[in-house]
């Protein structure tokens, strides 16, 4: 497939989702804007849930719906790592308080590799975008009524890009002079403030508990330093209003440890730089899984299990098989 000089992470959505992206102009600081708003949204794991195997459902299914997921899609997960470590530490020691305090932590890692391919008798270039991310969040929690806690929280992201390329053709070797730098083997930082706001509803019963939670994010940031000369006029800036709802079912115990079988739904809406790399304004994620409850040996760790996810309505639509902790 003929390619023009697209990186970051936008790079591989167009290519196995918008084959002529190659005509669509845009800078450098464009591309930047598009992959950090898009890794913000790949590294939390309340967004998207990526798997350690992936599969098309359509081909358990025997259907042949593309919201369910295609082979261009269930290509696109598998040419992507994501690897994000969150923990939350909670502040407030009353448990008949109102208010309660939290910090959350998180480090992340987004990874695209994908041969590009200039034109259909040359040698594929190697391509490797990556997007180390630290982010922390302090957030209040009030229980405005029996059930129901409203949330406010402030996020701040740091952000790190790198992209690798090896030109392995002759005539991407004679683009090197043009594209090194500005799309190519570069790197560029930024910063994102992300503020937020939840509503919570939760009801517990004697078979477990459910909950619904509704959220909403903005995020708005500033491209700084790197080897880009383009980074000041980085400025990624994407939305997300999330709704969710959540089922917990006590199952028997097993060897002295709780087990729960765990079901969610949620429906995202998005907005801003990331709505051209994920192909959709909204998309929806369904989740199932067997937990483990490990407090009793872990301190760290609430529970474990593993279990599906299924992504539905965005160019990551597709199935995967899910390693689950602390949900």
């Amino acid at each position: 497939m003929l390619r023009g000089p697209l990186s970051l992470l936008i790079f591989l959505f167009f290519n196995l989702v918008m084959p002529n992206a190659i005509a669509r102009d845009i800078t450098p600081a464009e591309l930047f804007e598009d992959g950090f708003a898009t890794s913000l949204v790949l590294s939390d794991s309340n967004m998207i849930t990526f798997g350690i195997a992936d599969f098309n459902p359509n081909n358990y299914l025997e259907t042949d719906n593309e919201d369910f997921g295609s082979s261009d899609s269930v290509q696109l997960r598998s040419k992507m790592q994501v690897y994000s470590l969150p923990y939350t530490f909670e502040l407030t020691d009353d448990p008949d308080s109102r208010w309660s305090h939290e910090v959350t932590l998180r480090a992340s890692y987004v990874n695209t590799n994908i041969d590009v391919k200039f034109d259909e008798k040359s040698s594929p270039d190697s391509d490797i975008d990556e997007v180390f991310g630290l982010y922390a969040e302090y957030a209040q929690n009030y229980v405005f009524r029996e059930n129901w806690t409203i949330s406010f929280g402030n996020a701040l992201h740091l952000m790190h890009y790198k992209n690798t390329h090896q030109y392995n053709s002759r005539f991407s070797q004679d683009l090197s002079s043009i594209l090194d730098g500005s799309y190519y083997n570069v790197t560029t930082n930024a910063f994102m403030i992300e503020p937020k706001i939840t509503f919570e509803y939760k009801k517990e019963n004697d078979w477990g508990e459910w909950r619904f939670n509704n959220s909403y994010h903005y995020a708005l940031g500033q491209g700084f330093g790197g080897t880009s000369n383009v980074s000041s006029d980085v400025n990624p800036e994407v939305w997300r209003f999330v709704n969710s709802v959540q089922l917990r079912y006590n199952m028997a115990h097993w060897n002295h440890f709780a087990q729960v079988l765990y079901l969610k739904a949620k429906r995202v809406d998005l907005g801003g730089d990331v709505n051209e790399p994920l192909g959709t304004n909204y998309y929806y994620e369904f989740n199932i899984a067997w937990l483990i409850d490990t407090r009793k040996w872990i301190s760290l760790v609430d529970n474990v299990g593993i279990g599906f996810t299924f992504n539905v309505g965005s160019a990551l639509r597709g199935g995967s098989i899910v390693l689950f902790y602390n949900e």
